[in-house]
């Protein structure tokens, strides 16, 4: 039973899409949810620190800030209309450190939520979705950009570590979105083996 979430909050774009999904996700665990905004530190290319002007290095870290803060605001306020409990942090960090930083984070969490890699946001996306898969040590869920809806359930897959044989068929309760409870899929050994190479999106 999920009991936490955390998720990496970004300010582009019209929409939070992995921060609608993890509020999604909380809300249907009945589980508390962290959002973490990174007030990322301007960007100078190495060697021209003299020649760029201090008020341009202002001037993006304010745009950063301001970043920073509307996707705050605006996780705040679908969290509030989802009517569970939910924290904010807005941490100071470069774009590589904010890779491991939020990696630390997950560790006290329950699950991890982070966005799919966009092209607009650099490697500084890439980065996250990395050191969370790879340093949380947490079970981390990636929401593709395309994402409209939140979480559902109407459809559920269980499988076994790889090379393992079931012995007996797998039982999977399923409950759909309106919270009853689905008829209990059971897949034998032989089909269940044939699930696991399916693509079906769940």
């Amino acid at each position: 039973m999920l009991k936490d979430v955390v998720v990496n909050l970004s300010g582009r774009g019209p929409r939070d899409f992995a921060a609608d999904y993890a509020t999604s996700i909380a809300a249907a665990f009945g589980a508390r949810i962290a959002g973490v905004s990174f007030l990322y530190e301007p960007v100078i290319p190495d060697g021209t620190l003299g020649g760029i002007p201090v008020d341009l290095i202002e001037l993006q870290r304010e745009e950063n800030s301001k970043i920073a803060k509307d996707a705050v605001s605006r996780f705040e306020a679908g969290a509030k209309k989802a009517g569970i409990s939910a924290e904010t942090r807005i941490l100071d960090a470069t774009f590589g450190g904010a890779a491991t930083l939020f990696a630390q984070i997950a560790r006290r969490f329950d699950l991890a939520v982070v966005g799919q890699a966009q092209r607009e946001g650099g490697a500084s996306d890439e980065l996250l979705v990395e050191g969370a898969l790879f340093e949380s040590g947490r079970p981390l869920v990636v929401v593709p950009y395309i994402q409209k809806r939140g979480l559902t359930l109407s459809a559920c897959l269980r499988a076994g570590t790889a090379g393992a044989r079931p012995r007996a068929p797998l039982a999977t309760p399923c409950r759909s979105s309106n919270g009853r409870r689905r008829s209990t899929s059971s897949l034998s050994p032989k089909s269940a083996r044939a699930a696991t190479r399916s693509t079906a999106p769940i």
